[in-house]
């Protein structure tokens, strides 16, 4: 299946499509997400379709993704979201954990997770504010669920119900015209609302990894990296300063976070440099200049690692900036 294919369901008059991780990252912060942040890790091209409606009720929206991406997704401030993830093969990742096609992402406030996703991932969601949805869950599961602020969960139930429900969400946000009330989608809401309290059995009670050992290691190393990617970064001094051995620190990283240390930083050294030549003057900003202030020191081995990352030649970005 190609993206076309896979993005039908959602390209519409009301869709927009982005063709940068930055273009996507600020049209979710435009509608109330500011948290929100994305990190392309598939080679080529970026693209994402998305289809959103923001009403009284909260928000309501579906996202297609072309290539594999990284995201730290932090709850704002007096959210709850509800997610629905899909892909069209690949393993969906909380964590390091897996996310099945049967489960429901639920986040309250308080709360940050790793997600990784493969080639081809949707996602269909709602955000809505903690007093609606806790209201919304004791008038519709009275003495159902037992999820409280801090928590992250998923919720595994009826797969076909679940598919039903992902439709509606599409078809409401992609055909907003329909509803003028909005009661559509706050009827939707309850709708998804009262099928988590069906599934209350089957709730992981463990929720998801968020104080453990490998999420502590891993985050550890990822904050190292990020604060320190400019500059030469050696293992030694990555392990000393988080306190653990080098196969431990590994083992931790690339369990979580679905990719070995050293690729991330990598990825993460060019998604910075990337992000500078969007924002850059074509006639003030140079390419070497911007490769050495973010860890290259070798100009044609940058220029060939961007290429496949993102799909054009640094020159080209900073041409179109």
């Amino acid at each position: 299946m190609n993206y076309e294919q896979f993005a039908a369901d959602v390209t519409s008059g009301s869709s927009v499509r982005f063709h940068f991780v930055e273009e996507s990252e600020k049209a979710l912060r435009g509608l109330g997400v500011s948290e929100f942040e994305l990190r392309q890790l598939g080679r080529g091209s970026f693209r994402s379709d998305m289809a959103a409606i923001l009403t009284s009720e909260g928000i309501a929206l579906s996202q297609r993704f072309e290539r594999r991406f990284y995201s730290p997704l932090r709850t704002p401030e007096g959210m709850v979201f509800l997610i629905i993830p899909s892909t069209a093969g690949g393993d969906f990742f909380v964590s390091g954990d897996i996310i099945s096609q049967r489960e429901l992402i639920v986040q309250t406030p308080q709360t940050e997770v790793d997600v990784f996703a493969p080639d081809l991932t949707a996602s269909e969601a709602f955000g809505v504010s903690v007093s609606r949805f806790y209201a919304l869950l004791d008038t519709i599961c009275p003495g159902g669920t037992s999820i409280r602020p801090g928590q992250m969960m998923a919720v595994a139930g009826d797969t076909v119900q679940l598919k039903r429900l992902r439709h509606a969400i599409i078809d409401l946000v992609t055909h907003p015209e329909l509803d003028p009330r909005h009661e559509r989608q706050a009827n939707l809401i309850a709708e998804v609302i009262a099928w988590m309290g069906d599934s209350d059995s089957r709730w992981r009670p463990e929720g998801f990894p968020v104080n453990g050992a490998r999420r502590r290691i891993a985050r550890l190393a990822r904050d190292y990296m990020e604060d320190r990617f400019p500059n030469p970064i050696r293992l030694e001094d990555l392990c000393q300063d988080i306190g653990v051995g080098l196969r431990t620190m590994q083992r931790a990283f690339t369990e979580h976070f679905q990719i070995p240390p050293y690729q991330y930083l990598k990825k993460l050294r060019l998604d910075w440099a990337r992000r500078e030549l969007l924002a850059g003057e074509p006639e003030t900003h140079s390419v070497t200049v911007t490769a050495l202030n973010h860890g290259f020191s070798h100009l044609s081995r940058f220029s060939r690692n961007y290429r496949e990352a993102f799909g054009e030649l640094p020159s080209e970005t900073l041409a179109r900036s």
